[in-house]
């Protein structure tokens, strides 16, 4: 896992819900926001039921793929490979 993106890294979720909430992929589901810090693009990656989760910093055009998917398979096949670069 990458390290954090400032020594205050702190994680706000994405103010609009449909950029935010940008799906599940490989058993994580995965919330876009930004450090309330040093404004950097992060992932919150998480198990449901709290059995894991992490924040990764992440490139803007990466988000940008994500949003402008066609398709939520499409989407899904992005995270799934974002996902696996970053493990």
């Amino acid at each position: 896992m990458k390290p954090a993106c400032c020594p205050n890294q702190s994680f706000v979720r994405h103010r609009d819900p449909d950029v935010a909430d940008i799906g599940h992929a490989e058993g994580v589901e995965f919330t876009i926001g930004n450090c309330s810090s040093c404004q950097s693009p992060l992932m919150h990656c998480w198990v449901a039921g709290g059995i894991s989760d992490n924040i990764e910093v992440i490139e803007q055009s990466v988000i940008d793929q994500l949003v402008q998917s066609p398709t939520a398979k499409r989407r899904k096949e992005l995270l799934a490979n974002w996902w696996n670069e970053v493990g």
